[in-house]
């Protein structure tokens, strides 16, 4: 918005006013426009005399010092994403630490001392779950009864009555959720290599697929819920292997064998927090688009690839184009 006022060659009184108003009354508080205005030489011919002058240089004083206190940042967001995070194990504790430092966002957990009942969860603006694959099924039943966006990293377990079921009864209560076998925002970039991958057929007169996967020993469900994933990207039939050693994060492996080469890509996580900044992202992105969003249950992969192609908000007509 300042840019083209920027290239105005004529500045009025009034377009000055609807400036400065911008600049102090938006939403993002945007204190460090100030600077732009002053650079402005009609802004500043108009308002060397005036009253203006007084209030923005009070204002541009106050900002300078409410800064150096550490008050301000540059864009600051002036509302708190509240998040009732589900499940505090393993990836739902790096959410906590994730956020600890974070001043834009606030994070209770709720676990089977502080379980989530519909009435607790009044007042949040997202759920994230990621409750082991039983223990959400059972909570269902209490996030259906608020009207909070869920996304949730849990495996498994199968949608009550089918994922297009599940999803028709979300549309009918006006409810958007959002569920990730993995909320790896680089796995996204995988979704795209794999799909190109899955149409080698074309090329080879001889091909055979193969996926293997690690996780860590206490892992319970095999094969991975990333690995089907990348089975229903992939559309062909693939072999999948399974490892449990250690304390691997997870590890995805997928091969392409011909005869006369092999090719085969990675996916390693190397930090647990992948998960949880993916899942806040998520949640960023769901409350900035609902408006526009249709309610159902969508995969992360449509509200990544829309962001990744350019392709605005995800809309009922493209639901099922990158599932």
């Amino acid at each position: 918005m300042l840019g083209s006022w920027v290239e105005t060659p004529k500045l009025s009184r009034s377009l000055v006013h609807e400036l400065t108003v911008e600049c102090f009354r938006s939403e993002f508080r945007t204190y460090s426009a100030i600077p732009l205005l002053f650079a402005l030489p009609q802004f500043a011919e108009l308002c060397r005399r005036g009253p203006l002058m007084v209030i923005l240089t009070g204002m541009c004083e106050n900002f300078r010092a409410e800064s150096s206190a550490g008050k301000f940042h540059q864009n600051e967001v002036s509302s708190v994403m509240k998040i009732a995070l589900l499940g505090a194990g393993k990836t739902g504790s790096e959410v906590l630490r994730l956020t600890r430092n974070l001043s834009d966002v606030s994070v209770t957990a709720f676990d089977i001392e502080n379980p989530p009942k519909a009435s607790k969860l009044d007042g949040y603006d997202a759920a994230i779950s990621f409750l082991p694959g039983e223990p959400f099924l059972e909570t269902i039943p209490e996030l259906l009864e608020t009207d909070l966006p869920v996304i949730t990293g849990s495996t498994g377990f199968t949608w009550p009555g089918g994922r297009e079921t599940f999803s028709e009864k979300l549309r009918q209560r006006g409810l958007i959720w959002v569920h990730a076998n993995n909320f790896s925002i680089g796995m996204n970039i995988m979704h795209e290599i794999i799909r190109l991958i899955g149409r080698a057929d074309s090329l080879y007169d001889e091909w055979s697929y193969s996926i293997h996967e690690v996780h860590h020993t206490k892992k319970k469900d095999a094969p991975s819920g990333t690995a089907l994933a990348w089975k229903q990207w992939l559309d062909k039939p693939v072999e999948i292997t399974s490892e449990r050693t250690g304390d691997v994060i997870g590890e995805h492996s997928l091969t392409l064998s011909t005869p006369f080469e092999n090719i085969t890509v990675t996916h390693s996580a190397r930090d647990r927090q992948i998960f949880a900044s993916g899942a806040l992202w998520t949640a960023r992105q769901v409350l900035a688009d609902r408006n526009e969003m249709e309610p159902g249950l969508y995969d992360v992969q449509q509200i990544a690839l829309s962001k990744l192609w350019n392709s605005g908000p995800v809309t009922s007509e493209r639901m099922n184009r990158t599932s």
